[in-house]
């Protein structure tokens, strides 16, 4: 009797211990929604989107003294998790291609294991159902067709003054912007004010300046009440000292400057507020203030929309082939199907019969329908075998002063069995762009920091197509000695180049060829006529890198020498260069290259 007393008071004293120990200490998990919050982060009003990522941001807060997996993701398209210590607060982010059919408009959100109510968040979906054909590169003239293409972000400074228009307009001060250049790569346009700008964090600048050098234009506004603050842009006013602007006329006493750099632009504008208005009203019937600016000004178009063109599987295996053929052998399988069926059919009857063995049909008919099966498959093996195939073309911008890069890559894959292993970095924006009515496939999981994409990323045995931007910093470089008594080049790209052209600073032109990663080769000199007045002039970008073609020859780098400034270089590599990542790391390259425009 005494020892069953004794057992319950211990009982009763652990029971008492642990309620007590689960209060004091905060260990009872709460339910739902209260073990988690979240706010999200709105950067901009709800868009069109026709490239890019839009990236969906959070704070995330654990409200618990026990830990949580939160996963955030939008279903056949991304996918993040996040493991939330007690009480840990985060900003969380999931970029999502809009270039999946399946980008919808919230983010689903699953707190272990327990779904919640997903969360609304302001983006739309457009992705042209057309393509749009080949444009001349560099025309002075606009095209309203394309320029409704593009994706135009407006500062607040605006907001009033062009609240009707068809624009995405910011939610926020420039201070509180995102500082990744994901979260701008669904833009083309960005119209900012100086003081807006030079007020900006280093990291938001920093965001837009690759914004710019992947393509984006970036174009400031009231720069001439705003010169103090325009002047404040360490790399504005470095660009302007470097580089001279496109030559722009003037409308009603406004001027605008362009300044070309990398693949993209930085347009320096006089334009009041009030004056975008009145503009806007003055041709109210388009809807679209770029497009009366640009017609204003005669702008040289900003062709880069075109690199994005969406074309058919045909257009693409005439323009960028990866694959030999891609006809289905109609004849042969033909031939194999009637000899299946005489065989299976009327030969295979008449002999049973005549040795009085017809109930062998019930045999002799799935057995020769998995001989001539087994047959063609093995046919299929043989002549193409497990490999994927891929063929990549880069074109890549590398500012050694600053080791900041920026590269267009155009990737081309071919997969006989399903592609396991697909990962990209982190900074890689991917494009589908072939016409597929299977092209839901760009499917991420971003838990890793890396782009661990799904199997369904090359349907097999049929090609697919994707353009990808990427931009960052680097210390890879080429080093010059001009001083020496025989010129060098020490070839720190970490890639074999093929040729090279480069000009001094005193504008002497000199070239080398087949120069090994690690190596050091010499110079020589071309004798060739430098022209004063390009000393200030940007890169003569050749139009491959704008268009869908990616027609790229060796006589296009020597022709683009001749306009080269100083301490600039042309690459061209017989591989896709640096800055590019292959995708599937066991994928065999085929006609590959890559050209590389550097300063140094």
């Amino acid at each position: 009797m005494n020892y069953c007393t004794r057992a319950n008071s211990v009982l009763i004293c652990l029971f008492i211990v642990l309620s007590q120990s689960n209060a004091l200490f905060g260990q009872t998990p709460h339910d739902g929604k209260d073990a988690v919050s979240f706010s999200p982060q709105v950067f901009m009003t709800e868009s069109r989107l026709y490239h890019g990522y839009f990236v969906f941001r959070s704070i995330i807060k654990n409200n618990d003294a026990v830990p949580h997996k939160v996963v955030l993701s939008c279903p056949n398209v991304a996918a993040k998790n996040y493991e939330l210590r007690p009480g840990e607060t985060i900003n969380a982010s999931l970029p999502l291609p809009v270039t999946n059919p399946d980008f919808g408009d919230s983010i689903q959100v699953t707190v272990d294991n327990k779904k919640l109510d997903p969360i609304p968040c302001p983006m739309r979906k457009s992705w042209r159902s057309h393509y749009l054909t080949a444009r001349s590169f560099g025309s002075h003239s606009y095209d309203p067709e394309i320029m409704e293409c593009n994706s135009f972000l407006v500062c607040r400074s605006l907001r009033s003054q062009l609240a009707e228009m068809e624009a995405i307009f910011a939610e926020a001060d420039c201070k509180q912007w995102p500082q990744d250049r994901l979260d701008y790569s669904c833009l083309d346009v960005i119209l900012l004010t100086p003081a807006e700008l030079s007020a900006a964090p280093d990291g938001v600048q920093t965001a837009l300046r690759e914004f710019v050098l992947a393509g984006g234009v970036l174009w400031l506004f009231d720069c001439e009440n705003q010169k103090d603050d325009l002047d404040k842009i360490e790399w504005i006013v470095q660009l302007k000292e470097e580089t001279s602007p496109n030559a722009m006329k003037e409308y009603n006493q406004f001027q605008c400057l362009e300044y070309p750099v990398a693949f993209g632009r930085v347009v320096l504008s006089n334009f009041t507020p009030e004056k975008f208005r009145s503009l806007y009203l003055s041709n109210k019937s388009n809807k679209n203030i770029i497009i009366d600016i640009y017609q204003c000004f005669d702008f040289q178009f900003s062709s880069r929309i075109i690199w994005f063109d969406k074309q058919d599987l045909n257009e693409w295996h005439r323009s960028f082939p990866i694959a030999n053929d891609l006809s289905i052998p109609v004849l042969g399988i033909g031939f194999v199907i009637f000899l299946f069926v005489m065989l299976a059919g009327p030969v295979n009857l008449f002999l049973l019969t005549k040795y009085n063995k017809r109930i062998w049909l019930l045999v002799t008919v799935p057995a020769l329908s998995f001989l001539f099966a087994s047959a063609i498959l093995l046919y299929v093996i043989l002549s193409e075998g497990f490999k994927t195939d891929t063929r990549i073309a880069v074109g890549s911008y590398l500012d050694q002063r600053n080791g900041m890069y920026s590269s267009m890559i155009q990737y081309a894959f071919y997969a006989r069995t399903t592609p396991r292993n697909v990962v990209f970095d982190s900074n890689d924006e991917l494009n589908i762009m072939d016409d597929n009515n299977d092209n839901a496939r760009l499917s991420i999981d971003w838990t890793s920091g890396k782009q661990i994409i799904h199997s369904h990323f090359v349907p097999v045995r049929k090609p697919a197509y994707y353009k990808v931007r990427k931009t960052g910093t680097t210390r890879l470089k080429l080093d010059f000695d001009f001083n020496a008594e025989n010129p060098y080049v020490v070839n720190g790209l970490g890639k074999d180049v093929d040729q090279l052209f480069v000009r001094s600073e005193d504008g002497s032109l000199w070239r080398a060829e087949s120069v090994k990663a690690g190596q050091k080769a010499q110079l020589t000199s071309v004798n060739q006529y430098f022209d004063e007045a390009n000393k200030k002039q940007p890169f003569a970008y050749p139009a491959c890198i704008a268009s869908s073609t990616w027609n790229f020859s060796k006589s296009s780098v020597s022709n683009l020498s001749k306009t080269l400034p100083p301490q600039c270089y042309i690459v061209t590599f017989d591989s896709p260069g640096p800055f590019t990542n292959k995708g599937i790391s066991y994928a065999k390259e085929k006609e590959s290259f890559g050209f590389l425009m550097g300063r140094f």
